[in-house]
């Protein structure tokens, strides 16, 4: 299958490439907060230096990425994230943000704040989870990345808010993982990409012309010169409706930055569309650059207990989505057929 070119200008297609970046951020932090059901959690063995630390808690998979902590009174996770390190910690910060939003019980407040740990000052935020309504505060605790060869490591940590000899030992826990790393004899680096694009147990078509990463199980992306497709998977427990309004905030507030260099304003709308064949409602952003038309569709779909999450972009003069999107995405016309005008394709 070959992508389709427009008249639209090389010059044109120049902002699908950075707001891929952005996309891709979206997806590393939705592969992070994944995780993996284990049902049982699997003995532990902790580096000796750990022990005292850890020697209590429980340690399960955080997707692929990473590896999640159940202590007393505490939870906590260590994730290595591999993105460009030219991000900036504050946007990762605030993806971040917005992915544990979407995923916890309560609501979230959060305050940017800066933490000392193993000796460096670390760009941080502050986390408070109250029930619903403004209610009791149920869980504090902090987030902060460190930059690394390859990626940033993440470092996160959330204690009973009843229990103040707890949020002392989150900040143990913090201090660990920034000077020492994963408890674990576990090398969170080493990974093994996908031969093919996978998204579940279907393969994907990749146009010719294009190109496809998939570093993890969770997610990946099929990158063409004036459009891209991603997919990513989610937590078979998540809110897909507040899932879906977290991420697109974060999206729009990404995007818009970026379309704004070419003198234009992201549009923001809700549409019918099917996601994976299911009928869904989808957000669209879109706004003109240059000669083309940038659009992205944010659809999510659970199948069984598995959730997707697919993003399709496209920066060109076409109303057609891409094939890079495989059909996965699919927008459906607001406008019924004419009852009385005969249906071509039964003649």
């Amino acid at each position: 299958m070959r992508e389709r070119w427009t008249r639209a200008t090389p010059r044109d297609y120049a902002p699908v490439m950075s707001i891929s970046s952005t996309v891709r951020l979206c997806g590393v932090v939705v592969a992070l907060l994944a995780g993996v059901a284990l049902g049982q959690f699997k003995p532990t063995t902790y580096r000796p230096e750990a022990r005292a630390v850890f020697g209590q808690c429980k340690a399960q998979a955080d997707g692929t990425l990473g590896r999640s902590y159940q202590c007393p009174g505490l939870n906590a996770s260590i994730a290595f994230l591999e993105l460009p390190a030219t991000e900036p910690e504050e946007k990762i910060l605030d993806v971040m943000r917005g992915g544990i939003a979407a995923s916890v019980q309560g609501e979230l407040e959060t305050n940017p704040t800066s933490l000392t740990l193993a000796g460096s000052e670390r760009t941080a935020l502050a986390m408070t989870i109250r029930a619903p309504k403004g209610g009791k505060a149920q869980a504090v605790g902090h987030v902060t990345v460190a930059k690394a060869d390859g990626g940033f490591w993440s470092y996160l940590c959330l204690a009973d808010a009843s229990r103040r000899p707890t949020i002392k030992d989150c900040q143990r826990v913090l201090e660990f993982f920034a000077a020492h790393g994963v408890p674990e004899p576990i090398d969170l680096r080493a990974r093994k990409p996908l031969e093919k694009p996978l998204l579940g147990t279907r393969e994907l078509v990749v146009p010719e012309g294009c190109s496809f990463t998939a570093p993890r199980i969770e997610l990946g992306r099929i990158q063409c010169a004036s459009s891209f497709f991603t997919w990513s998977l989610l937590p078979p427990e998540v809110d897909l409706t507040k899932w879906r309004s977290e991420n697109t905030a974060m999206l729009a507030k990404q995007l818009q930055q970026q379309v704004a260099s070419q003198g234009a304003v992201l549009k923001e709308s809700q549409v019918d569309c099917r996601v994976m064949g299911q009928p869904e409602r989808c957000f669209q952003l879109s706004a003109p650059v240059g000669k083309a038309r940038f659009r992205a569709l944010h659809g999510v779909t659970r199948v069984d207990r598995q959730g997707f999450q697919l993003v399709c972009v496209q920066s060109d003069t076409s109303e057609a989505l891409p094939p890079v999107c495989n059909d996965l995405l699919e927008l459906v016309s607001a406008v019924a057929p004419d009852a009385g005008t005969p249906d071509a394709s039964a003649k």
